[in-house]
């Protein structure tokens, strides 16, 4: 019979760390959204530049959001592909470092990341334009 590969363990902590991160980009990209909705409700009858840049800024952030969750589901399917221990191991201390799994949850928190970068790069000529 083959050699089983034992599951790999992750700690409390190490899990609340990432999470936290993760939920902290989506909120700011889900107040980004929030902020471009309203602003096209209050600016809708203004002038032409101004409307289309917040129109740009709304879906900005739009797109965050949909990456973050797309980040959040996937650190939940990681989650899951792991044993949870309340105690580092020496097992612990590079799990994160590799595997190409974990590898794109972090590219698509970046990914978000960014995309709120962007976004708030793109309020802020709005509030130059009004």
């Amino acid at each position: 019979m083959a050699d089983l590969v034992p599951a790999k363990t992750i700690t409390g902590f190490q899990v609340d760390k990432y999470f936290e991160a993760i939920k902290q980009i989506g909120t700011a990209n889900s107040a980004g959204l929030f902020g471009g909705l309203i602003a096209l409700y209050y600016f809708k009858d203004w002038k032409p530049p101004v409307l289309p840049v917040i129109k740009y800024t709304t879906g900005i952030y739009l797109a965050g959001l949909i990456v973050f969750v797309f980040a959040y589901c996937l650190f939940i399917a990681f989650l899951y592909s792991h044993k949870l221990t309340t105690l580092p191991t020496k097992d612990t201390l590079n799990l994160f470092e590799n595997g190409p799994f974990f590898q794109s949850i972090i590219w698509t928190t970046a990914v978000s990341l960014g995309l709120w970068v962007l976004g708030t790069i793109a309020a802020a000529y709005v509030l130059c334009l009004l």
